[in-house]
């Protein structure tokens, strides 16, 4: 019984101190960071780029399809998109 004692303080210890960073917040995404994303990856981000970042109307596969029409690489495109575009549609 005793080696339960010190388990159940240090599990209220980390619940009252420190529960709230185990709990993540839910994720959101902008086409902010979308734009953030590309131009981090070395893309020009003119109004091509912002245009498709902007339009959350698209679905994940036209978002990709418009950026790699662009030159975006599929891969950029695809982490783009889900910069882009959250909840993932």
């Amino acid at each position: 019984m005793k080696r339960r004692v010190p388990a159940l303080v240090g599990l209220t210890a980390v619940t009252a101190f420190g529960g709230s960073l185990l709990m993540a917040a839910p994720a959101s995404a902008t086409p902010k960071d979308c734009m953030v994303y590309l131009k981090a990856q070395g893309y020009i981000v003119g109004p091509k780029v912002t245009s498709i970042c902007a339009n959350t109307d698209l679905i994940r596969p036209k978002c990709e399809t418009n950026l790699i029409s662009i030159g975006v690489s599929h891969a950029h495109a695809h982490e783009a998109c889900q910069h882009a575009l959250w909840p993932p549609n």
